[in-house]
C-alpha cells in the first residue's frame, strides 16, 4: 500500500473509482473527502493512483470557479481536487463550493452564469464525479461532509511499511 488507512476505506474507494464509470446511469454522486490531521499523510499520494484508475481524470491543485464549471459542462471528468485545504477555504464568496455542493444529484446539478461577449445567462450542468483532498478537509463545510463519502488517512505508525509510489513507473494505461 501507499497510504495508511482503514480496509473498509480501501473497499470505499474501490467502488467510488468503479462509480466514476457508471456515472451516465446514476442520478446521485457522493464526492470522495478525503482528509488527514496533518502533513504526509497520502493525500495527493491517493489522488494521483486515482487519477490513474478514474474515468476521464482531472487533478488539480488550485482552481477557481469560472473555468471549473465550463470544463465540467463540456468534459464531464472526474475532478481530483487536491490541496483545498490552501485554496478552497480562502473561498470568500463560497461561489466554488457551492459549486461543488451543486454535482450531488442530476437534478439539483445546475448552475446559472452569464457568459460570453453578451453576458447572457446560461445554465450550466455540473453533474460529474469528484474528489477533494486536504489536511482537515471535512472542517471545510458541513454541507460538503454530509454530501461525502469521508476518507480519513493517518501517518504510517513506526512498525507499519508503506511503499514509496515511483510515479516515474506508475503506468496503468
Amino acid at each position: 500500500t501507499y497510504v495508511v488507512t482503514s480496509a473498509v476505506n480501501r473497499i470505499a474507494i474501490t467502488l467510488w473509482i468503479v462509480m466514476t464509470y457508471l456515472v451516465e446511469g446514476l442520478f446521485l454522486l457522493p464526492v470522495l473527502l478525503i482528509t488527514s490531521p496533518q502533513k504526509r499523510c497520502g493525500e495527493s499520494t491517493l489522488q494521483i493512483l486515482l487519477n490513474k484508475l478514474c474515468r476521464k481524470p482531472l487533478l488539480l491543485s488550485n482552481a477557481s470557479t469560472a473555468p471549473m464549471f465550463r470544463i465540467m459542462e463540456k468534459s464531464r471528468p472526474t475532478l481530483l481536487l487536491d490541496e483545498v485545504d490552501t485554496w478552497l477555504s480562502n473561498d470568500d464568496d463560497k461561489s466554488l463550493l457551492g459549486l461543488i455542493n451543486a454535482g450531488h444529484t442530476r437534478d439539483t446539478a445546475w448552475v446559472l452564469r452569464c457568459d460570453g461577449d453578451q453576458h447572457e445567462p446560461r445554465l450550466f450542468d455540473v453533474f460529474t464525479p469528484k474528489t477533494i483532498s486536504g489536511i482537515d478537509a471535512r472542517s471545510l463545510s458541513d454541507t460538503l461532509a454530509d454530501r461525502s463519502i469521508i476518507i480519513a488517512l493517518a501517518r504510517r505508525g513506526p512498525n507499519e511499511a508503506v511503499g514509496r509510489l515511483r510515479q516515474d513507473k506508475l503506468n496503468l494505461n
